[in-house]
């Protein structure tokens, strides 16, 4: 009406874009024919304006009010053209330009799947698939606002525990989406890494050790799935299917899980093995099945954690082949050691409809050494290591027996009490830091103090 009051329409983009390239002496935000905002745009906050092609203006949906820009000819014809160019033909959307939001929303994120789809066909068009969009990228769209897609996954942020996280995707028309349909949405690349809960119970970009904005392989995962209380943001996908809920999200080649207490605190010995059981119905992994999926198929679970047995440590130390796990170095890093100490754990979870079993965590020699802790090695009395072994299920070794375990490779640096009260270690290669000068393969500190702190070897 205020154009109209000038004997005039309001201009289109094309018509700004002509009347003042290159520059404007005016950058005020206004409304276009086209129902878009003139000076929008996400990202360029110079006083120009992009080819009527590259432009991504917001249009809005709800209340919006603005100045304008206005063409001194009116024509009614004018009325019902269309004002979007034929090469590009996606627009970005808004539904105010102060909504308030509920804390499950930003400001900047403020419609459902469901409105943008509606939206879209009130323009006259559909939601746009990934393609499209990858398109009109290639033809210079700059968009960093994160928006839906058909069949697409958006990231919701928020501080939510799962249950919440599920109600945030329930009510965007939607359930929180599986790692594979986050994976095939947005590989290679994206821009928005934020952790992130999804239906399997992970957390999304929770990687040991990758920090690059990718996303590995389904198989090649290693994120970490809480225990116990956990507040992080969600990825939505937009179908429900209540048929999904008891889905296995897990790759059937790959059966091992990283577990955590919460975001801020790791598992105990026991609640690794509760929280593996009770939650996934599984058991913990062995060090070998850990190592193997680190070997064979590029998972990353390269950090101290809790398996099979109680026995604790990181697989990844060395690069031996699996059939030679137990052999220095990559065997000399696991160890039993303080139950309450707390890591993260690695958990085996069945195939569906497969019973679980219980494969024998221990090397074949049966010696392993006990200690306080990898920092801190020597904690433990003579008593105290008797005691630890048998709670293992094993008794303290005697000298023989780790003579024996010696020769079938087995090498540890940590100097342990045996039954004789002799305090000793078995090594088989010699290194700076433990030194056998009289080449022995057992090398003994003499028989000390039963009262004194060192390690013990423990056979199970």
């Amino acid at each position: 009406m205020v154009c109209t009051n000038q004997l005039g329409a309001l201009a289109s983009y094309g018509q700004l874009y002509y009347a003042f390239q290159p520059r404007l002496d005016n950058c005020n935000e206004g409304w276009l024919i086209s129902g878009e905002i003139a000076f929008t745009e996400i990202s360029d906050d110079k006083c120009t304006l992009k080819s009527p092609d590259q432009r991504s203006n917001v249009i809005p949906c709800d209340s919006y009010h603005s100045g304008c820009y206005c063409y001194r000819e009116y024509n009614t014809s004018f009325e019902n053209v269309d004002f979007f160019p034929n090469t590009q033909r996606i627009v970005r959307l808004t539904k105010g330009k102060s909504k308030k939001l509920s804390a499950n929303e930003s400001v900047k994120y403020s419609l459902t799947y469901q409105e943008a789809e509606f939206m879209c066909i009130g323009y006259g068009g559909i939601l746009a698939n990934r393609t499209q969009v990858e398109n009109a990228q290639r033809l210079g769209y700059d968009c960093c606002s994160a928006g839906w897609v058909q069949n697409g996954v958006t990231f919701i942020p928020a501080d939510a525990s799962y249950d919440d996280a599920s109600a945030v995707c329930a009510n965007q028309l939607g359930s929180l989406a599986s790692y594979e349909q986050l994976y095939y949405a947005f590989q290679p690349r994206l821009d928005n890494c934020n952790e992130g809960w999804l239906i399997s119970g992970e957390i999304a970009f929770t990687e040991i050790s990758d920090d690059s904005c990718t996303l590995k392989s389904p198989d090649q995962r290693s994120n970490v799935i809480p225990c116990d209380s956990y507040h992080s943001g969600c990825y939505c996908y937009r179908e429900y299917n209540t048929s999904l809920e008891n889905v296995d999200y897990f790759p059937y080649t790959q059966r091992i899980v990283r577990l955590t207490k919460s975001k801020s605190e790791k598992l105990s010995a026991n609640e690794s093995e509760v929280c593996c059981s009770n939650c996934f119905g599984g058991r913990l992994a062995t060090p070998l099945e850990v190592y193997n999926a680190s070997y064979s198929l590029g998972v990353d679970f390269c950090i101290k954690g809790w398996y099979l047995g109680w026995l604790a440590g990181n697989p990844c130390t060395g690069s031996n082949s699996p059939s030679e796990f137990w052999f220095y170095p990559t065997g000399n890093a696991i160890k039993l050691i303080d139950p309450m100490i707390k890591y993260f754990s690695f958990c085996y979870i069945p195939l569906p409809n497969h019973s679980i079993t219980s494969p024998d965590p221990f090397p074949p020699h049966r010696v392993m050494s006990v200690c306080g802790d990898f920092n801190y090695p020597y904690t433990l009395t003579y008593q105290e290591a008797e005691l630890s072994c048998i709670g293992y299920g094993g008794t303290l070794a005697n000298r023989t027996q780790v003579e024996n375990a010696q020769r079938l490779g087995y090498d540890c640096c940590s100097a342990g009490w045996v039954q004789s009260g002799e305090v000793i270690y078995p090594i088989t290669h010699q290194r700076s830091y433990c030194f056998n000068s009289n080449n022995d393969p057992v090398k003994s500190w003499g028989y000390k103090n039963r009262n004194h702190a060192f390690c013990g070897f423990c056979y199970i």
